[in-house]
């Protein structure tokens, strides 16, 4: 609720940022040589604003309190919010590469609940990964099932730990930068959608987190 509220009061003064940009730009096109000159720089700052207002945007998805489990839930979409929010911690050291099918992909559950989940397995994805590497992000359905394959070239989880995963508390992490709660969550909020989590790891060569509905 709190990152919520948040995002709403910071959404305020962007919209203010924005229509003054506009205002700006319109009053430039005027003079052609000053425009000439400002234009580069009113660029960055529309840059800087539109980023901004795609971060607030991810916020607001991942804030969604409602505990409607019957919600259209866009995959595409939701992975795009969640690599926006943690976009600083990928910049210039993991690659992403989006596999997405042609077709939208919607499912049903909860929104707020299913941005949480996802922005949990990319978080992993982005911390298995000590140096610089890839995060690979697949989207597949037919008339059978609908898939969501988060892979990445990180270190990999050990054979004994993979029927761990889920369990609530369980981390592979160093005391104190895990609580174990985020798999649990994960695995709960996939199997509330009416679907499962399948993980396909090789230490030192990466991990894939398949889910399927």
């Amino acid at each position: 609720v709190m990152s919520m509220g948040i995002a709403h009061e910071l959404n305020n003064p962007m919209n203010f940022i924005r229509g003054g940009l506009m205002a700006l730009k319109s009053e430039l096109s005027n003079s052609k040589s000053l425009s000439e000159k400002v234009g580069k720089f009113l660029n960055v700052i529309d840059e800087g604003v539109q980023r901004s207002a795609n971060i607030i945007k991810g916020i607001s998805h991942y804030s969604h309190t409602s505990e409607k489990l019957d919600e259209d839930c866009d995959a595409h979409l939701t992975l795009d919010n969640c690599l926006t929010i943690i976009k600083n911690k990928l910049e210039n050291r993991i690659e992403i590469v989006k596999k997405f099918g042609s077709s939208p992909m919607i499912l049903k559950g909860n929104s707020g609940k299913f941005h949480q989940a996802i922005l949990n397995l990319l978080v992993n994805a982005e911390q298995a990964i000590q140096e610089k590497g890839k995060i690979i992000l697949t989207t597949f359905s037919d008339l059978q099932k609908k898939q969501i394959i988060i892979e990445d070239t990180g270190c990999g989880i050990p054979e004994q730990n993979l029927k761990r995963l889920g369990d609530l508390f369980f981390t592979t992490k160093e005391p104190g930068k895990g609580t174990g709660f985020g798999l649990s969550l994960c695995y709960k909020v996939v199997r509330e959608m009416g679907g499962e989590i399948n993980v396909e790891s090789v230490v030192g060569k990466g991990t894939k987190f398949i889910l399927s509905f």
